[in-house]
């Protein structure tokens, strides 16, 4: 009876193992993401270790120019650059005898246009073909290259080359013309006008009550107001139109030809055109004195 109840207390002991049929294998659940490998896993403010820097390709680098020097044995060597990475190129070595693993290149300049990225020492850490090439891939040993920099410039030449570059000369414009400067400059003068005569006169309708500026009773000051507009803003505007039909008149038809082909511009969106009813009943008021003094000049 002793043996049996040592044999019992045995099983209960904490120190004691559970049989293996009472093993339990937790499983994942489904709704646990995947398992991840170390070198993808986040630190606290992202990756904080990169095994391997990226690679870029030659044709990675569109239009930058890449020249590449090797000096190994006192004798100075271009070769075509076959991929980058901040710690590391690797080049198609044109020679018969490649150098071996290991050896330590006496000078390795890698230029980008006319941007020096880096010059010093560099080692031979693997020496391959594709198809009929060598490629001799080196790890720089004095500093790492930013490549950021060789990548904004490739961006910046690829822009520049592109169709959005031309548009910032005026020749390449799609409203350019060339000739008909009197019209131009009539044009661009009549527009600062306009522009200088409403704010002026904004500032002299907000001064004056309405049944001045839109009232049917005469006054002295609508007499005054009115000859005014007649003999200056309005004035300006006949003038300017005569002087820009005169211009027109004498401009060639190999200058018309090249006006008409200017595309028309785009009617703004109207959510695009801010609303504001006070000024556009001011803008409406103007108008139709602008046009009633019009037929007074006529």
């Amino acid at each position: 009876m002793i043996d049996a109840a040592s044999t019992l207390l045995a099983s209960t002991s904490p120190d004691s193992e559970a049989p293996r049929s009472q093993d339990v294998t937790r499983r994942p659940r489904s709704s646990e993401p995947p398992a991840a490998d170390y070198v993808d896993l986040d630190g606290g403010s992202g990756r904080d270790v990169f095994y391997r820097p990226d690679r870029y390709l030659r044709s990675d680098l569109g239009l930058v120019r890449v020249n590449v020097e090797v000096r190994l044995g006192g004798e100075r060597r271009f070769c075509e650059l076959f991929d980058v990475s901040q710690n590391g190129i690797a080049f198609e070595w044109s020679g018969e005898h490649a150098p071996e693993l290991g050896a330590e290149l006496e000078k390795l300049t890698i230029q980008f246009d006319e941007h020096e990225a880096y010059a010093g020492l560099a080692k031979v850490g693997s020496v391959r073909h594709v198809g009929a090439t060598t490629v001799v891939g080196v790890s720089l040993l004095d500093s790492l290259m930013n490549i950021e920099d060789v990548l904004h410039l490739r961006d910046v030449k690829a822009w520049v080359a592109g169709s959005k570059g031309d548009k910032l000369r005026a020749r390449e414009a799609p409203w350019f013309v060339h000739g008909l400067h009197e019209i131009k400059a009539s044009v661009s003068e009549l527009r600062l006008f306009l522009e200088d005569g409403q704010v002026q006169l904004a500032e002299l309708e907000a001064s004056l009550p309405s049944h001045i500026l839109q009232g049917a009773q005469t006054s002295p000051a609508r007499d005054a107001l009115i000859a005014r507009m007649r003999d200056g803003f309005s004035a300006e505007i006949v003038r300017y139109s005569n002087q820009i039909d005169a211009a027109t008149r004498a401009a060639t038809p190999s200058e018309w030809d090249a006006a008409r082909v200017l595309p028309a511009p785009a009617p703004p969106a109207p959510h695009a055109i801010p609303v504001d009813e006070p000024r556009a009943s001011q803008a409406a008021r103007l108008s139709r004195r602008l046009r009633a003094d019009e037929r007074l000049v006529r």
